[in-house]
């Protein structure tokens, strides 16, 4: 039985943020997957995992929710960084979804778009954006330019070509994200964080550091705002800030918030993930840094 507080009756941007996520995770009948599904947007992992696993024992053969349920696990599965998992989760949900729904079906757009990550996730740029520009065309057709879920493969995109050191194209696509992002979405929303975020990273990239930590900083105080302390997303800002501080010679600022970032590590994510494993990395190089200086 799990209990929600709002904090304050009188937050109106929290309520806003509130009644968004509740149309997002689904108001219907409370089920074990539907559970799993906020618990893996709270950073939860292991426990969206066993609800969602619960669910589908619960499940009689053929029902339409095994497509969600195994979609779900794939999400989850990327998060740990098992991106073999992954890709067996999200096929397995697409090739359900092919045998009852339309090719075009928004719903196949989420496929295809968790696909393109995966293979983002494991370097695969090239499948990755061919997933991507998929989602984008059934999405675009669903519901036009001004949709979240657009904004969210503008994102992705712009990801690739991060990853492709294509700067002006990924600020491009970024930038496309964000402005869509602020028309439909609440002001704190984790989703428009997230572009902050990679905006920080591309000025980062550029070497453009108060540009970057600017961004970064953003991201931060809406992540603090609308998710968990434990999350693992903001632990990931916490190390951004830092290899700024870092990069610009504020070792003890960038010490301090390498210092914020493994207690929520240890909390959502195992010791053998990459950003866990790094983030160890820049602890241990900060500190011979300031041995170094003193």
């Amino acid at each position: 039985m799990v209990k929600l507080v709002l904090c304050s009756q009188d937050d109106e941007e929290m309520k806003k943020m509130m009644d968004h996520m509740k149309k997002d995770i689904g108001e219907g009948e409370a089920t074990f997957c539907s559970l799993g599904n906020l618990l893996l947007q709270m950073g939860e992992y292991e426990k969206a995992e066993t609800c969602i696993q619960r669910r589908l024992v619960e499940l009689p053969q053929n029902d339409p929710e095994e497509a969600e349920c195994y979609h779900l696990l794939g999400n989850i599965a990327v998060h740990k960084a098992d991106y073999t998992l992954s890709l067996e989760h999200h096929n397995r949900s697409l090739t359900l979804k092919l045998h009852t729904l339309a090719p075009d079906h928004t719903n196949i757009g989420y496929s295809y778009n968790s696909i393109g990550v995966v293979y983002d996730e494991m370097g695969d740029n090239k499948s990755a954006l061919q997933n991507y520009e998929k989602a984008l065309l059934i999405w675009l057709k669903c519901y036009g330019e001004n949709h979240e879920r657009v904004a969210n493969i503008y994102n992705n995109m712009g990801i690739i070509y991060m990853d492709e050191n294509k700067l002006d194209l990924a600020i491009t696509n970024y930038t496309k994200s964000l402005e869509i992002k602020k028309k439909v979405l609440p002001a704190n929303h984790p989703s428009v964080a997230h572009t902050y975020m990679n905006i920080g990273v591309v000025y980062d990239a550029k070497g453009e550091y108060d540009m970057a930590l600017s961004n970064y900083e953003k991201s931060l105080r809406i992540m603090t705002n609308s998710l968990p302390p434990t999350h693992p997303s903001i632990a990931i800002t916490y190390r951004s800030i830092g290899r700024v501080h870092e990069v610009t010679n504020k070792h003890q600022l960038a010490f301090e918030y390498f210092q914020k970032a493994p207690t929520i590590c240890r909390h959502s994510l195992p010791s053998t993930h990459p950003d866990a494993v790094e983030i160890e990395d820049d602890i241990r190089r900060i500190k011979s840094k300031l041995k170094y200086v003193e």
